[in-house]
């Protein structure tokens, strides 16, 4: 996971991870979409804790999503 998504320490890697593929299993593809408007829904209302919470999910999802169709480059 890049260093810069912020860990929210009440809520473990796994646990993440558990969210994002339910969101996937939901959503599909569009599971990264749905997860980057809650952000913003908490960005609009100043709720930074929510939006770090939503950002990270976010991008847990399109990581998981990158991995299945082989997109992912490594550096």
């Amino acid at each position: 996971m890049p260093e810069a998504i912020p860990r929210d320490k009440g809520i473990s890697q796994r646990e993440i991870e558990m969210v994002a593929e339910a969101m996937i299993e939901m959503f599909g593809d569009e599971a990264p979409n749905k997860a980057m408007l809650r952000a913003a829904e908490y960005q609009q209302k100043g709720e930074a804790g929510g939006q770090d919470f939503w950002t990270r999910l976010g991008q847990v999802i399109q990581d998981a999503l990158d991995r299945r169709s082989g997109s992912v480059t490594t550096e």
